[in-house]
């Protein structure tokens, strides 16, 4: 969970951090933040200089050091040479990841494995959710629940679903009345690969192509070898 130190780290989005600070001071800080083991920061300090393009935010750094808890940050570095795909990869990892430890850690009646049908279903209404709530510029929960019924994106949206939608996914973002987003590219990103695997959305009007939600769709394009 974020505490009031995590989220004004994420609100200061103008500000440059030192190398000092991103590779020292905050990884520590944002650790103790989000009940981490100070091992992980420790561990970025060692390797910072091989990632330190992607680790230009200290929210960027935070959730690095998440990845090395849980062993997942093998394969990140393969796209260094390009620093936006990197932090494409970076956070698409964790938004992946994140969801599932966030379920685990709030005991959520979803685990977010992909094995099992409901929670497979509950991963679907949350994306849908994320990119709905982008792309009309909605932050209020039951106002983003109508869109999608009104696009005929989902049906009656059970209770469970609507909990762990609203309480268990603080890695991406935080709600109460308002939806607010731990970082602006996690919606970008979720809504690019929504895009991408739903191109018939085009009836939601025109594409909100942002630099972040442009560059994606032409990553994956080229992944995919649809050029």
């Amino acid at each position: 969970p974020l505490n009031e130190y995590a989220i004004d780290l994420g609100s200061r989005a103008g500000r440059t951090y030192s190398k000092e600070e991103l590779s020292h001071e905050i990884p520590m800080k944002l650790c103790d933040a989000w009940g981490l083991t100070r091992h992980s920061a420790r561990t970025l300090a060692q390797v910072f200089s091989s990632y330190e393009s992607i680790l230009q935010h200290p929210l960027f750094v935070g959730w690095f050091c998440f990845l090395i808890l849980e062993d997942e940050v093998e394969g990140l570095e393969e796209m260094d040479q390009d620093s936006a795909i990197a932090r494409n990869n970076l956070i698409s990892k964790i938004i992946s990841i994140g969801i599932k430890s966030s379920l685990e850690r709030r005991e959520a009646e979803f685990s977010g494995s992909k094995d099992d049908p409901a929670s497979d279903e509950f991963l679907r209404i949350l994306r849908i959710f994320v990119a709905v709530a982008f792309h009309f510029d909605l932050t209020r929960p039951e106002q983003i629940y109508h869109h999608m019924k009104v696009y005929n994106l989902a049906g009656e949206i059970s209770s469970s679903i609507r909990t762990s939608i609203e309480e268990h996914c603080g890695i991406l973002f935080l709600t109460a009345d308002n939806v607010e987003w731990t970082h602006r590219t996690i919606p970008e990103l979720m809504y690019a690969d929504f895009y991408f695997d739903h191109p018939e959305i085009h009836h939601w009007g025109p594409l909100k192509a942002t630099s972040p939600v442009v560059s994606r769709l032409a990553q994956l394009t080229y992944e995919n070898g649809a050029m």
